[in-house]
């Protein structure tokens, strides 16, 4: 009984899934050297008032 529900439930869910990936994917539309950086980059958060991304790498103190 319980794997027919689950059955029903993904013939529902299906749809709805499908039209989710239906957007455009990203794209590139600049890029921005840091030349400070070695290594990989670590977290990144945003300052959507303030138009600035904050990126910090693993390997360097600083956040750039």
């Amino acid at each position: 009984m319980k794997t027919y529900c689950w059955l029903v439930g993904l013939l529902f869910a299906l749809p709805l899934l499908a039209k989710a990936q239906s957007a455009p994917p990203l794209q590139l539309v600049q890029t921005i050297p840091l030349p400070n950086v070695k290594g990989r980059i670590d977290h990144m958060d945003v300052d959507v008032k303030g138009n600035r991304l904050f990126v910090a790498s693993c390997c360097t103190r600083p956040v750039d």
